[in-house]
């Protein structure tokens, strides 16, 4: 039997709004780690494409070779 002035739907309520503040929470995380990690994902592309350009400049300045040139392009291309 309730007291005087006790609210029987507080712990259900209670219970209720904190499970939507950890569920809140769980998503706004998830959403800041999917966006930190696909801005990764394009500074590591962009990353990627600028050196084999830097690598084409010095193969068509004869600096290396083309099997080197090749080589070097190919390990590159796999961190795509």
């Amino acid at each position: 039997m309730a007291t005087v002035g006790e609210n029987v739907l507080l712990p259900a309520t209670y219970d209720a709004v904190w499970t939507l503040v950890a569920v809140a929470i769980l998503v706004a995380l998830t959403l800041v780690l999917t966006a930190a990690v696909r801005m990764m994902r394009q500074r590591t592309a962009g990353d990627t494409v600028a050196r084999v350009q830097a690598l084409a400049a010095l193969h068509a300045s004869g600096a290396i070779s083309d099997e080197e040139y090749e080589r070097r392009r190919e390990r590159l291309l796999d961190q795509l």
